[in-house]
């Protein structure tokens, strides 16, 4: 064999020593860090601050801590809270998992929060990051699930400890008309009553029963 061609073999076995070297490292530098880790921590729990979660670009996607990191990226800067926040490409909060925020409507917040208190829940928010429903459950003792329009409630469903009702809500469209609701049910006790309201949200028709039983009263219609 010439020297050419054992210097050849000697090459590609020192690139893969090197190789196999270099993975030895990387074993031996994990061991000794979980080593380390296991004798500063014998139970396991990782415990951190917050966390960040980035996109193959870099850019932050998931926030999560008590309350939330922050970071530059995020479009609103207002406040955070103790959950997990879904954020889109572009900065813009898309599903909060955990701590309500003030609610943020057709690109502004308020500057006095309008919530009848705090919650905790399922938030999902439109392309611009504004509130557009969820499921949450506020310190009031009330449960409540929605889907929004553009500004306002559009569906409601809420259950109240305290008052001990159930109630159901259908609102107009903004476009249609003010802030008044088209239809509610709700039950109370004993008492389940339905109402059928006008373009100003005022009762047109109402129907009260009493254990399935219609209680009569006087209807106002209103055309």
């Amino acid at each position: 064999m010439d020297i050419e061609k054992r210097l050849e073999i000697l090459e590609r076995r020192s690139r893969l020593l090197a190789v196999a070297a270099g993975v030895l490292c990387i074993v031996l530098a994990a061991v000794v860090v979980s080593a380390f880790t296991a004798l500063r921590n014998p139970t396991g729990i990782l415990r951190a601050k917050g966390l960040v979660i980035e996109d193959t670009q870099g850019r932050p996607r998931i926030l999560l801590g008590a309350p939330f990191p922050e970071v530059v990226e995020r479009e609103r800067t207002d406040a955070r809270s103790t959950a997990m926040l879904f954020l889109d490409d572009h900065g813009h909060d898309r599903l909060t998992v955990g701590e309500g925020l003030p609610a943020k409507l057709q690109g502004k917040v308020a500057a006095v929060d309008q919530r009848i208190g705090a919650s905790f829940g399922v938030i999902i928010h439109d392309l611009e990051g504004n509130e557009r429903g969820g499921l949450s459950f506020l310190s009031n003792g009330r449960a409540t699930m929605a889907l929004d329009y553009p500004g306002r409630d559009a569906i409601g469903l809420s259950v109240d400890d305290r008052l001990n009702r159930a109630e159901f809500m259908l609102n107009y469209s903004p476009k249609l008309t003010g802030p008044g609701s088209s239809f509610e049910i709700y039950q109370q006790d004993e008492v389940t009553t339905f109402s059928i309201n006008n373009r100003e949200g005022d009762p047109a028709l109402v129907r009260t029963f009493r254990f399935g039983v219609e209680q009569r009263q006087p209807a106002t219609e209103t055309r």
